[in-house]
């Protein structure tokens, strides 16, 4: 799901996420940095204005990788995907 704060983009992958596992689906919820490998880095990052485009772009794509290998097997619904991201984060700079 893509779009800016406030859009209603959690409530709608809520309502997404209970239809599926009302039909038998197993999901699992993803959202940005959430893989233990990236949360600290990212945050001290951020906090000193370290991360250039392109190594945002890599810390998004080992998140991604890690979300994707542990979770593989079930429906993933994730609050963006690689693409936007690395484009959000050129934007940023």
């Amino acid at each position: 799901m893509e779009g800016i704060d406030g859009s209603g983009k959690s409530t709608q992958i809520e309502l997404l996420q209970k239809w599926l596992e009302s039909e038998g689906y197993v999901t699992f919820f993803s959202e940005w940095n959430s893989s233990p490998l990236v949360r600290e880095v990212t945050r001290r990052g951020k906090k000193k204005r370290m991360l250039t485009p392109m190594t945002f772009s890599l810390i998004h794509a080992t998140d991604f990788a890690d979300r994707t290998e542990h979770h593989i097997m079930r429906i993933v619904i994730s609050s963006g995907c690689v693409c936007p991201a690395m484009s959000r984060n050129a934007e940023r700079f």
